[in-house]
């Protein structure tokens, strides 16, 4: 957990949560400004052969690690997978929209085929010619190989909005991608327009 500079009480949570699962690891920093630099830090920290990328606004849905693990199992040549997800509103009451990424027709265009009920296999050249339209993949739903990673480095920390665009376009040049069309998170929606 790298918390950029909370003022809640992330710390005091983390600390019983470690008590519990000795497992989990805890950095503060002085708020960075944008998301890249904490990402860094903890795609450092992680120590596993996959690393789940996950942003404080979102919440996980039961089975969201072990489908994706058992995606990374049935397919040696992926390196990177996302996932469908939901949104709603800033007290997670009211659902503004179900399903985010079923109208992104450059994601559906580019299916391969079906690798369990619900991952489809999309080759490295076809992901990045997708993502180059339109960018379908939302980061909490990020799980990639940690041997990735290491041959595409980090978070371009020099930009403010488009951080994460950027290290799927490297990601998926590397690798091929799978797409779960299952949700396996909710993101909380800050601002109502």
């Amino acid at each position: 957990v790298v918390d950029d500079g909370s003022t809640d009480e992330t710390a005091v949570v983390v600390a019983e949560l470690a008590e519990i699962y000795p497992i989990i690891s805890y950095k503060k920093i002085e708020n960075s400004g944008g998301p890249a630099k904490p990402r860094n830090i903890g795609l450092n920290m992680a120590e596993g052969d996959v690393v789940f990328l996950f942003d404080s606004d979102d919440i996980a849905l039961p089975g969201k690690l072990s489908a994706a693990m058992e995606v990374f199992e049935l397919e040696p040549s992926v390196g990177m997978l996302s996932t469908n997800f939901s949104m709603v509103d800033a007290q997670a009451e009211q659902t503004i929209r179900h399903r985010m990424i079923d109208d992104y027709y450059t994601l559906q265009g580019v299916l391969g085929r079906k690798i369990n009920e619900s991952a489809y296999f999309i080759a490295s050249s076809d992901a990045f010619s997708a993502i180059i339209k339109t960018n379908f993949i939302g980061t909490s739903s990020v799980a990639i190989r940690k041997e990735v990673l290491t041959e595409i480095g980090g978070f371009d920390e020099t930009l403010r909005h488009i951080d994460d665009r950027e290290m799927w376009f490297r990601a998926v040049y590397a690798t091929n991608l799978v797409y779960i069309e299952a949700v396996s998170y909710t993101h909380l929606r800050a601002h109502e327009t």
